[in-house]
């Protein structure tokens, strides 16, 4: 259960280091400016069982949770976040890469966070003996790090 004053969200943030918890309950019982960094793995779009968020709607999801991400961040604070755009599988764009990682970096940006890198690295745990072409093939996961915020653009 998230706690019902900032400071006591901070508190025990501190105390037990790691809390399970809805992000969306806990996110906005910490105080502005804060936290020095945030690193989050967001659900994938439409991409796992335990994601059924489509690509189209993913930033418009996602910008609640960022934007009391930012509020909590001091003002030297960074924000990872750990995501992978994806080859839609139906719609107009079926077969191609969706835009929704490079429209969350843009509306990330708007909200005034600074965007400094993407790392790209091979991900070995998710390469496969064989894909349905009977090709070799292997996965890179990527990150993007923010920094700011820059609270005079907002």
């Amino acid at each position: 259960m998230p706690p019902t004053k900032s400071r006591d969200a901070l508190d025990r943030l501190l105390v037990e280091g790691v809390v399970h918890g809805d992000a969306e309950a806990w996110l906005p019982c910490l105080s502005r400016g804060v936290v020095d960094l945030f690193f989050t793995s967001p659900p994938y779009a439409d991409a796992r069982a335990y994601s059924r968020i489509h690509p189209d709607r993913y930033v418009e999801w996602f910008l609640p949770f960022v934007r009391a991400m930012y509020d909590a961040t001091a003002e030297t604070g960074s924000l990872i976040v750990n995501i992978k755009n994806r080859v839609a599988n139906r719609g107009p764009l079926k077969g191609q890469r969706h835009p929704y990682v490079y429209e969350l970096v843009l509306a990330l940006q708007h909200m005034g966070w600074r965007w400094i890198e993407t790392y790209i690295w091979p991900s070995q745990t998710l390469c496969r003996a064989g894909s349905a072409h009977g090709l070799r093939t292997a996965s890179s996961t990527s990150t993007t790090s923010l920094v700011g915020p820059s609270r005079t653009s907002t």
